[in-house]
């Protein structure tokens, strides 16, 4: 599942920016803007949010005070153009602090911060109860798939490969489709046509990813999402 985030800030091109960041990131799902602290702390108490990017120094109420009046623990990127809030900011135990102007390699830098954050997490808070298979359908048989034993996925036109520690299948459907079954806090696509098993990545650089003695190519819309993963 993609990181459900809130923007927070005061100016609007701020927040325009930070909007062409965040949809540039397949990680990221934008569920709302907000220039009002008090608009954006009532929507975040009633919706579900994993994360808050928020300017601290904002008129009525600062973003230090909207994270200490948060009903329910969720990260936080705070975004300044004072880094002497920076003390501050750690003390309400923030993923991350980014001093503006904000370039796409910093904030894609702590968005990595914060999928490592959310993957930390106990089974208490975050996968509990989530199973730790999926079902496929096979020849019109559906066949159970343990979650571990997947390497990875490889798009081929209408179908999708999937290859496994004990072989591979050969599947109809869509990457996208197949995606839409693994946790995202495990699988991440590091290329249109490949999904990979975080835990399986054995070596990476900038253009290739190993699992094994397998190399995979890293698409370059995926390479800053990766390195900030790794």
């Amino acid at each position: 599942m993609p990181i459900k985030v809130v923007l927070l800030d005061d100016e609007s091109h701020v927040t325009e920016l930070l909007t062409q960041y965040c949809n540039s990131i397949e990680a990221i799902e934008l569920k709302a803007c907000f220039s009002n602290p008090a608009d954006a702390l009532h929507y975040i108490n009633t919706h579900d949010i994993d994360l808050l990017v928020s300017d601290i120094n904002m008129p009525l109420i600062s973003g230090l005070d909207v994270v200490k009046s948060l009903t329910k623990q969720i990260k936080v990127i705070f975004i300044t153009a004072h880094s002497e809030y920076a003390v501050d900011a750690y003390e309400v135990d923030v993923v991350d602090y980014i001093v503006k102007p904000v370039l796409l390699p910093r904030f894609v830098k702590a968005i990595g911060k914060v999928q490592q954050a959310l993957n930390a997490q106990t089974p208490t808070q975050n996968t509990v109860n989530q199973p730790r298979y999926i079902f496929v359908k096979d020849s019109g048989i559906k066949k159970r798939i343990l979650l571990d034993d997947i390497l990875y996925l490889h798009a081929q036109g209408d179908y999708t490969e999937i290859f496994l520690n004990s072989g591979k299948l050969f599947l109809l459907g869509n990457l996208s489709s197949f995606e839409q079954s693994l946790p995202s806090q495990e699988f991440i696509r590091i290329h249109r046509s490949i999904i990979v098993n975080i835990a399986k990545v054995d070596a990476i650089d900038k253009d290739h990813l190993m699992i094994g003695n397998i190399d995979l190519t890293i698409g370059k819309t995926y390479r800053s999402t990766i390195e900030a993963m790794f």
